[in-house]
């Protein structure tokens, strides 16, 4: 009885083994289609990141696309038409810090002298304004290669003011000095910026990796600090107005007090930032 049960069952799994096996070989797989881009067409955006592989020394470029660093632009494209891009750039920065406090009295301390200064205020504050917008025309139909070339303009606002109030005390029942002191100083920048560029579309997916390099030029207006300085000295008080700057057009160190001051910068160069560029696709 039981060598006849084995020879059913022997049986079975042949039968059941031969039916899987013609199965197997006779099913035909699901035709598949790879595309090899995903190129994009009117209506859709792009964010754009950016890695730069070289950057001259004295680089004075306007660093308009996303390195994702501190300060650069958020930035991104709008498709138009399939060959025609709006290039659209923004930064905005801004700081804020401040202090008041009143000085201890050190006389009880031992080996400790006073310092005259009785209390102080001190702010700083810096901001910085830029917008940047352009077009880049497309002239590859390709679906892995894409050649462009583009221009950008852009313009910005930039300021920085520090303010430092003091008041000094010598002798009690006697009034107190006090100087005030406040540094401006303002910047303007416009420039613009031509751009050749390529990209390769990756797979099905909606990414392209590819290289700019062009041409870039800044106008840097202002940049001159004017400090207006307030003082009270034994009831006596006196004021000042004059301008500053950090270097002069040497790049030497000027500590000197002007009157009058004008400064202004402009560069141009081709091919002094080259990067490598990476674009993310959406709708």
């Amino acid at each position: 009885m039981k060598k006849r049960n084995y020879l059913l069952l022997i049986v079975a799994t042949v039968l059941f083994a031969n039916t899987a096996f013609t199965q197997i070989s006779t099913r035909r797989n699901d035709s598949v289609n790879v595309k090899l881009g995903a190129r994009p067409v009117a209506g859709d955006m792009a964010l754009v990141f950016a890695y730069p592989i070289f950057t001259s020394v004295d680089s004075f470029s306007f660093k308009i696309h996303n390195m994702l660093q501190n300060s650069n632009f958020l930035t991104v494209k709008y498709y138009l038409h399939d060959d025609l891009v709006l290039r659209a750039g923004l930064k905005l920065y801004k700081s804020s810090l401040k202090s008041k406090g009143d000085i201890a009295d050190t006389n009880a301390i031992i080996g400790m002298s006073t310092d005259s200064m009785s209390s102080n205020s001190l702010k700083n504050s810096k901001r910085e304004y830029c917008i940047a917008l352009g077009l880049e025309k497309h002239f590859s139909g390709s679906n892995i290669f894409d050649v462009y070339m583009g221009g950008d303009l852009y313009a910005g606002l930039g300021r920085d003011i520090t303010i430092e109030d003091y008041e000094y005390k010598f002798q009690k029942n006697t009034p107190s000095d006090f100087e005030n002191i406040e540094k401006k100083t303002k910047t303007s920048i416009f420039g613009f910026a031509g751009v050749i560029g390529v990209n390769i579309f990756i797979a099905q997916l909606p990414v392209s990796v590819g290289l700019e390099y062009g041409l870039n030029a800044k106008w840097t207006l202002g940049g001159k600090t004017k400090v207006t300085q307030d003082q009270v000295v034994n009831g006596k008080a006196s004021s000042a107005e004059y301008y500053t700057q950090g270097n002069d057009p040497f790049g030497v160190a000027d500590n000197n007090k002007y009157k009058t001051l004008k400064k202004g910068q402009f560069n141009m160069d081709t091919n002094h930032d080259v990067r490598i560029v990476l674009h993310v696709y959406f709708k």
